[in-house]
């Protein structure tokens, strides 16, 4: 058995652990939060599998849970730039916040 069978292997051993556990958890509605989230990551390893089956190469390294959970890079844009870094200036040239004196 190859690594990628054996890895296949592991994500529907995985699924179906998941899967009881859930089944398990819903006779207990004061544990629906945790069946919920136990939910969420069947989903992620059942698509794990299905890209693992679609693009075995692009995924072989890190897996579509590290791509989806890249870190977050905020986008600065020029009006938050602006309002943060300079105050608009009026027809004197001065900043609009600066009182005369």
């Amino acid at each position: 058995m190859d690594r990628k069978s054996r890895q296949d292997a592991a994500r529907r051993a995985i699924i179906e652990h998941l899967d009881a556990a859930i089944a398990q958890l819903s006779a207990h509605p004061e544990l629906a939060v945790l069946g919920s989230r136990l939910a969420a990551i069947r989903e992620i390893a059942a698509l794990e599998q299905a890209a693992g089956r679609l693009a075995a190469g692009k995924l072989a390294a890190g897996g579509l849970a590290e791509e989806v959970q890249a870190p977050y890079r905020p986008v600065k844009s020029d009006a938050a730039g602006t309002a943060q870094d300079e105050a608009p200036e009026d027809e004197t040239g001065k900043a609009a916040h600066d009182k005369p004196g």
